[in-house]
């Protein structure tokens, strides 16, 4: 809210399709973003198989009751490496993957 100390159940909260948001984050929160961004797959998803682990879905009564199951494991699905895009700037081309950044200087 714009005003301070006014709160709002998120169940009453609805963001319209396409929002954007035009502020800048704080430094929490850029610094929060930035430290699951840089996340390595491997640690996202033992925190993931960890979270599934706390649901206990095997010794749920609710889906039990519905005859629903949810398989844990994880889904592989076959993938290809797109190729570079060809950046050509005055200073002559440019491949993102020898450093594996865009830097441009």
């Amino acid at each position: 809210m714009t005003k301070k100390n006014i709160f709002l159940p998120m169940e009453l909260c609805k963001l319209a399709e396409n929002q954007r948001y035009l502020y800048k984050l704080g430094e929490r929160q850029t610094s929060n973003m930035i430290k699951f961004a840089v996340t390595p797959p491997s640690e996202r998803w033992a925190a993931v198989e960890h979270r599934l682990g706390m649901l206990d879905w095997k010794n749920d009564k609710y889906l039990h009751s519905f005859g629903l199951q949810i398989d844990p494991t994880q889904v592989k699905v076959k993938g290809r490496l797109l190729p570079n895009p060809k950046v050509q700037f005055a200073s002559g081309p440019f491949d993102p993957r020898t450093s594996g950044r865009w830097d441009l200087k």
